[in-house]
C-alpha cells in the first residue's frame, strides 16, 4: 500500500499554520489595548493599588483557530495508529475503533492500548510504549492536547482567557538613579538603554482577568511612574490540565512533539 506519510504530515504542516494565524489573531487582539490600568490610593493603609479598569473579552473566533490546530495535531496521531494496524493487519481495515493511545496516567495506559492497538507488530507496540503517552510520561504534552481537543467537541474550547503575565520594575530603579544625580546628564533614551525593562512574575496570575483584579501594590508615598508597564498573555485553561501557560508557546510545542513523534513512526510505515 502507499506510504502514507506525506498526507499524515500534512495536517501537522496544516496544524503549523493555524498556530500562526492564531498568533497573528491574539497580535490584532493585544494591538487593540484590551487591558486598561488604573491606580487607587488607600490613604489609611498607605498603599497605591494598581488594578484592572477595562478586559476586553477575546474574540470566539481566536480559540476557534486554536481548536483548528489541535484538532489536526490529534487527528495526525490517529492516522499514524490506523495506517500502523492496516499493516499489522495484513493490509485489512481493522474491525475495532483505531486511536493512538493517550491517557491520563501511566496505570490506565495498558489497557487503553490493548484497546485501540490491537493488530500492529511488537516492533510498532514498542515504539508507542516508548512514546509514554500519558500525563507525567515523556508524552505528558500529549495528554494536554488529548484533554484540549476533547474539550473542544462539546463546547468552545476552554480556557482562551487572559491571564496577568508581570510587572515592570525597572521604573522604580530609574527613578532611584535620577534622585541620586548619577544620570543627571543622561536623557531619557540612555537611561532606557542603562536599564532595560525588568518584569517580575506575580504570584497569582489572574485567570480570567475580570475588572478590578489587583495587579501591583507600592508605597503611596512613591512618585506615580506612568511608564509602568504590565504584561498580559493568553492562556488555556483546563483546570488540572493547562493553566496560566502561554496559549502560542503551547500550541508550538504541541506541534513540536507530535511531528517529532510522526518522523520517528515514518519508517514503521514503510
Amino acid at each position: 500500500m502507499p506510504n502514507p506519510i506525506e498526507p499524515i504530515k500534512a495536517k501537522i504542516t496544516r496544524a503549523k499554520q493555524l498556530i500562526e494565524d492564531f498568533q497573528s489573531a491574539l497580535k490584532v487582539f493585544h494591538d487593540t489595548k484590551p487591558y486598561k490600568v488604573g491606580f487607587k490610593e488607600d490613604t489609611l493603609a498607605g498603599k497605591r493599588i494598581y488594578y484592572l479598569t477595562h478586559v476586553t473579552s477575546l474574540p470566539f473566533s481566536v480559540p476557534s483557530i486554536a481548536a483548528d490546530a489541535l484538532q489536526n495535531l490529534r487527528a495526525s496521531l490517529d492516522h499514524v495508529a490506523y495506517h500502523l494496524e492496516v499493516i499489522g493487519n495484513n493490509g485489512m481495515e481493522p474491525k475495532h475503533h483505531v486511536y493512538f493511545p493517550i491517557v491520563k496516567s501511566a496505570t490506565d495506559y495498558p489497557s487503553l492500548r490493548k484497546k485501540y492497538i490491537k493488530h500492529a507488530r511488537q516492533q510498532v507496540v514498542d515504539a508507542i510504549d516508548a512514546v509514554e503517552p500519558y500525563g507525567g510520561g515523556k508524552g505528558h504534552g500529549l495528554w494536554q492536547l488529548n484533554m484540549l481537543n476533547k474539550t473542544d467537541k462539546h463546547k468552545l474550547l476552554v480556557g482562551a482567557g487572559s491571564f496577568f503575565e508581570g510587572v515592570d520594575i525597572s521604573v522604580n530603579f530609574k527613578r532611584m538613579f535620577k534622585d541620586s544625580g548619577f544620570v543627571k546628564n543622561l536623557g531619557p533614551d540612555d537611561i532606557n538603554k542603562l536599564i532595560p525593562p525588568l518584569f517580575i512574575r506575580p504570584a497569582d496570575k489572574l485567570l480570567s482577568l475580570k475588572v478590578g483584579d489587583e495587579l501591583y501594590i507600592e508605597p503611596i508615598q512613591h512618585e506615580i511612574e506612568k511608564d509602568r508597564q504590565f504584561l498580559f498573555d493568553v492562556s488555556f485553561n483546563a483546570s488540572g490540565v493547562i493553566e496560566c501557560e502561554s496559549a502560542i508557546k503551547t500550541l508550538q510545542d504541541m506541534a513540536n512533539l507530535v511531528a517529532n513523534i510522526v518522523n520517528s513512526f515514518e519508517p514503521l510505515l514503510l
